[in-house]
This record gives structure tokens, sequence and C-alpha cells, in this order.
């Protein structure tokens, strides 16, 4: 408003021509806004071309009927209220007493859910999980020393959990202390309708435009090209070189029922096209291994 403030002012004083040119405005728009304006600021605002009422509105009589009764009744559900008020001369249909009820804020409010607790054995390893079960139901279980090969499958194995985790970590400080993160993948998220609060618990995260940035980062902090390329985070190109997977994407994790990190999806970004979808536009890698 401060601007059409101006553009009035400019206008009294030099001309509508003149505030044409300056403001770059049509002069059909100088003169709706010099109609209203009556030198307050408050009658230079946006007015609202949506009807005060309509001949289908509830009456007062209605309103007084469904608000006694939701009163008296406060824990009735929708469709027995309405049952109710058709008994006392209501006559309209159920969708029209939800709406008016909804715009009334007449709904109880929802009682708070408990959150979850994680049974035990879904934060457990598959061994772990069979010896809990096991002792809970007096169950003898015979063991084994694992072999050379087996121990060394299952050190890969996690060695590649490991750096999953690094590149979530990785990922998810990008998209909350770089620049490009907060500017562009956060607001993407908020575009898309994805709180801040699903995005933290999701952990979601994101990639920036250089093609090398989490293999430079991974290798500086002593993580090894083989596990890198064995997640599918890196590939590696002919002249030797790492190269992301993932760059100039938000980044979505995916999740065992233990809460490890198993792999990752990405979606490209681009300014020109934000928020449109393309077959082509999503990459994916996983981890060959069992949840």
């Amino acid at each position: 408003m401060a601007y059409r403030q101006s553009l009035m002012k400019y206008a009294e004083k030099y001309g509508v021509s003149h505030a044409s040119r300056k403001y770059n405005k049509s002069r059909s728009y100088i003169y709706f806004w010099k109609q209203r304006w009556d030198g307050s600021v408050a009658s230079l605002a946006s007015q609202s071309r949506r009807p005060h009422s309509h001949p289908n509105q509830h009456t007062e009589a209605e309103l007084k009927l469904i608000r006694d009764m939701r009163r008296r009744n406060p824990s009735l559900g929708m469709i027995e209220l309405w049952h109710r008020l058709r008994k006392r001369g209501y006559i309209r249909c159920p969708e029209s007493l939800f709406r008016v009820m909804r715009k009334m804020g007449l709904f109880p409010a929802e009682k708070p859910k408990n959150p979850y607790k994680p049974k035990p054995y879904e934060q457990m390893t598959y061994p772990e999980a069979l010896r809990w079960l096991a002792k809970k139901y007096n169950i003898e279980i015979k063991e084994r020393e694992l072999t050379d090969e087996e121990k060394q499958v299952q050190n890969i194995r996690e060695s590649l959990f490991v750096v999953n985790e690094f590149a979530r970590d990785y990922f998810q400080n990008i998209l909350y202390n770089h620049a490009d993160g907060k500017a562009i993948a956060m607001s993407y998220f908020r575009q898309r309708g994805i709180r801040d609060d699903i995005v933290k618990k999701f952990q979601l995260g994101y990639s920036t435009t250089a093609p090398d940035a989490l293999a430079q980062e991974a290798m500086r902090k002593g993580y090894k090209k083989e596990f890198l390329l064995k997640t599918g985070l890196c590939y590696e190109k002919e002249d030797g070189s790492l190269r992301d997977r993932f760059w100039g994407r938000v980044i979505f994790p995916w999740f065992n029922i233990s809460g490890k990190v198993l792999g990752f999806g990405g979606r490209v970004l681009d300014s020109r096209t934000k928020g449109v979808n393309q077959k082509n536009y999503m990459a994916f890698i996983r981890l060959k291994l069992p949840l």
C-alpha cells in the first residue's frame, strides 16, 4: 500500500501521464486507484470481491439452534447431531452442517495421541532379536562362531552402513547450513507442503551443484574409495576420479526397520521448472543387503 500511496501522491503533483511513465503503470490503473483514494492508506487496501452473503446461507435461528445443540451435547458425533437437529426443524444436509460447524469451530479438539514406543526387537540386529525372543519364550538356541569369510562380509556390511550414515549427516548439514540448502531446498519443501518438522523427522537433505563435493568430503574424512563405490553414492570416471551420484538434488534417505540408512533417493531441482515431476528427474541407489 505504501507503493500505491507514493503513486497517488506523484500523480496528484505531476499528473497521471507522468506517473504512468515513472511507475510503469497504465493510466487506467492509476485512475482506478485515484477514484478510491481519499488521502488515507486504508483506502488503498485491496478489497475482497467475495460476496458477504448468499441466499442459501444459514439463518441466525439455525446458527443458534446448532450452537445450543452442540453446547448441550459436546461429545456427540456429527451425524447423530444432525439427526437431532432434524427433529427440531433443521432441513439442511450433513455437508452444510459440517461446513458451518467447522467455520464456527464447534468440533471437539482431538485428543493427543500417545507417541509410538518402538518395541525392543525393532531396534535390534537380527541375531539380537533372535536371542531376545529365545530368552522371552525359554527356547534354547545353539550358536556357532562366524567363519573368517562371514566376519569379513559382516564387516563390509557395517562399513557400508557407516558410509551411508555419514552421507545422511552430510546432506542434512548442507540443507540447514549451506546458503543453497536454505534458499533452494527448504523453499522447495515448503512449496510442496512439507513442513519443517517433517523434514527434520525424516532426515531429508540436499546436495550442492558441485559434482564431487560429497566424494571430496568423504575422502578428506578418511572414508575409503571402495565403500563409496559399493554404496553407489559415487561412481568412478575414466581418469580414476570420483563423481557423486547425487548433486543439485533434494535427498530422501531410506531406512530399515531398525533405523539404519539403506540408501537414498534424489530429486533434481531446476529453477525454471521447479515443482514439475518428470520421469528422468528421479535417481535412486540401493544397497543389496538384507533388511
